[in-house]
């Protein structure tokens, strides 16, 4: 059986510096196809996620502020941050390709690594998508993307819209993919080691925004169901809903132990009681604006003469 230092070999030589010609994906199980993730969900939470993934198609530009002209790109981005879409995560590196065939494997478990020819299996029925865009600018954390760190790209049906059509896209059946199956050995999490947790998302962006508008799409869909709250508390994000809660039930903890007059407690019971109904997260900048309340709302309780009516107005 090959070893995963020669199955990384044999990926490095199939790329050859031919750029993104080659793409990759590592799995640390073997199945017998490779489907899109959003398949993999029970019929009613598949399509009540297929709703979201069609209006998410179209509102993509709330996540990033600007238009981005394919709508594949508009769908890597949510299979990357949420894990259920129609299309399926590959990267041009064949070292990220490995960590996710290490990652969560017991040694001696059979994974496997898949190389895809794109000018093979490309054709009107399939589409391919990288990271050429960047979705944020660079000052802006662009460069803290992990679909970026993890040189992500994806693959998918071109007829995404159609349940049935992606029901049946499976990867292995596509032109030009190979694969090398390996044994995991004691200790090859070091060949990967040096790439660091690629999964990390505290300093990305997108990871709070994705979500959020995920969330807020579902929500006045009323498509909130447990289901889709199971994928959201699934996927690697960041509950934004819970970060903003968070920062305003540690403000009403500081009024508290300030003893703060009641309008200002009540000022903040209230925010706290918005988030999640009328306070709508989906974009980062809510928070920013939301930290900038709550700091106005310190500065507040700092300059009260004790005793004094808090002037809530400049909050």
């Amino acid at each position: 059986m090959t070893s995963a230092r020669e199955a990384l070999e044999w990926m490095k030589k199939e790329a050859g510096g031919q750029g993104d010609r080659f793409l990759f994906r590592g799995q640390n199980r073997v199945w017998p196809s490779i489907k899109p993730s959003i398949t993999r969900l029970d019929e009613q939470t598949m399509r009540d996620m297929w709703a979201v993934c069609r209006w998410f198609n179209t509102s993509a530009h709330g996540v990033t502020g600007y238009h981005i002209p394919k709508e594949h790109d508009r769908l890597a981005i949510l299979q990357h941050y949420i894990g259920r879409s129609p299309v399926i995560d590959l990267t041009a590196t064949p070292e990220i390709a490995m960590y996710f065939a290490l990652q969560g494997a017991e040694p001696n478990r059979e994974c496997v690594v898949y190389s895809v020819e794109r000018s093979v299996a490309i054709s009107p029925d399939v589409v391919f998508s990288d990271h050429s865009f960047l979705t944020l600018p660079l000052d802006s954390g662009g460069s803290k993307h992990r679909w970026l760190r993890q040189d992500g790209y994806s693959v998918g049906p071109a007829g995404w819209r159609d349940p049935d059509v992606v029901r049946g896209f499976d990867l292995l059946r596509l032109s030009g993919v190979n694969s090398k199956c390996f044994v995991k050995g004691p200790a090859d999490d070091e060949l990967v080691r040096h790439l660091g947790d690629l999964e990390d998302t505290r300093s990305d962006p997108l990871a709070l925004a994705v979500r959020g508008t995920i969330t807020s799409i579902a929500r006045s869909l009323n498509f909130l169901t447990p289901g889709i709250i199971r994928v959201l508390q699934a996927s690697k994000t960041r509950d934004s809903d819970a970060e903003l809660a968070a920062e305003i039930d540690s403000m009403i903890s500081l009024a508290s132990s300030a003893k703060a007059p009641d309008g200002l407690l009540d000022t903040l019971r209230s925010l706290r009681a918005a988030v999640g109904t009328h306070w709508d997260t989906s974009f980062d900048c809510s928070l920013d604006w939301a930290r900038g309340q709550l700091q106005r709302l310190v500065q507040v309780i700092d300059t009260t003469e004790p005793g004094a009516a808090p002037d809530l107005a400049s909050t």
